[in-house]
């Protein structure tokens, strides 16, 4: 009962999940919605999250066996392309990092089976494991007994911290040192979820505050050397979508931008004739091809199995791709002139995203020294 990793679509079959996942959100959420609903602390539209679920994308990667797809990370990689190539707002990806990476535990306890399989039934869930990307900061900590744990301690920067049903958490065990996994509810007592504000206007994110937080034993998914793999797995899984975002995200971009230089006319010629113009379009083209390129190669590295090698290329991915996201997403605002800085533009839309995708789930630099510990 684990994750997916191994291919299960030809090409052919992929190509057609891309398409089929591109008119779907053209249909469901257009450009125009994103100026909409942008800023929207509550942007989750439940009859939107409840179409998305329907089309059974929270849970390709997730074995069939607990009520995923049972397709793979290749499959789930272009519907996360495809979510950032229409900046889409809800709980989709952290709920898929969570499952899939709750069903890497190789002992699943009941509260985990179900938190794995909920996704099919419309509940959203996120991941709380920041802190463990971040120097100096402290993480939550995890007290258990025979029959009950308790937790306390806050988690940042938690993507759609408010519109989520469901936390998976990652905690120090107090007796141990150990890091711990474990599952709440942000109803539960003691769990105080509020916004944080952030550039990026298409998303939410959220600190988790927890105060003597009592749970009962099953909550805890795994302690100890499990714990490790399975949060590993989670970042590996969280550094790709990320990737992946910023590869849909940096494509579409760009296609705006080629579309804008050729109508734009000044001095009696569209402005993308002048060679200026055209070397900025070709270092933006070469940067989203390099994106491409490296994401084929992490999810390639994780088809064989996840290993060191795939923790480094997951991570080399998304410091590459988050910061070309923000170049060329960057140089789109400059091409524009100055409708690229009014707030009814679309490439200030695409820059904040791609700015808050640097540090979203480690930042560039971070990936860059994980990659590094991973191959040496």
């Amino acid at each position: 009962m684990t994750m997916q990793v191994g291919l299960t679509a030809s090409p052919d079959e992929l190509a057609q999940l891309r398409r089929s996942a591109h008119d779907a959100l053209d249909r469901l959420y257009p450009l125009d919605e994103a100026h909409r609903t942008a800023g929207r602390p509550e942007s989750q539209d439940l009859e939107l999250w409840d179409r998305v679920t329907g089309l059974g994308w929270a849970g390709l990667a997730v074995s069939d066996e607990v009520g995923g797809a049972g397709y793979g990370i290749a499959e789930q990689a272009v519907v996360f392309e495809e979510l950032g190539w229409h900046l889409f707002p809800t709980a989709l990806v952290p709920t898929a990092v969570a499952t899939a990476g709750i069903a890497q535990a190789a002992h699943l306890t009941e509260s985990a089976l179900d938190l794995v399989s909920f996704a099919s039934e419309g509940r959203r869930a996120t991941v709380a494991f920041e802190q463990l990307n971040m120097v100096g900061r402290s993480v939550p900590i995890l007290t258990s007994t025979a029959t009950v744990a308790s937790v306390h301690g806050s988690a940042g920067w938690v993507l759609e911290g408010l519109a989520s049903d469901e936390i998976v958490l990652a905690a120090a065990d107090e007796g141990s040192g150990q890091m711990g996994l474990l599952r709440l509810n942000r109803d539960t007592p003691g769990v105080s979820v509020t916004a944080v504000p952030t550039m990026d206007r298409t998303r939410n994110i959220a600190r988790v505050d927890l105060e003597d937080v009592r749970l009962p034993k099953s909550a805890v998914i795994c302690v100890g050397e499990q714990a490790h793999a399975t949060i590993t797995r989670m970042q590996d899984l969280a550094a790709i979508a990320i990737a992946c975002d910023c590869a849909g995200g940096a494509s579409r971009i760009l296609e705006i931008t080629l579309d804008y230089v050729r109508q734009r006319r000044q001095f009696g010629r569209a402005i993308g004739s002048f060679q200026a113009i055209k070397h900025k379009c070709a270092d933006m083209y070469v940067a989203v091809q390099g994106c491409r390129s490296i994401i084929d190669a992490a999810v390639e590295t994780a088809l064989q199995g996840w290993s060191e090698e795939s923790t480094a290329t997951a991570s080399a991915a998304k410091a590459y791709c988050a910061d070309s996201y923000a170049q060329v997403a960057g140089t789109a605002v400059q091409l524009h002139g100055g409708i690229g800085f009014t707030w009814e533009g679309d490439p200030q839309l695409f820059l904040k995203r791609a700015k808050l995708n640097q540090h979203l789930w480690g930042s560039s630099a971070w990936h860059r020294a994980r990659a590094g510990r991973a191959l040496f």
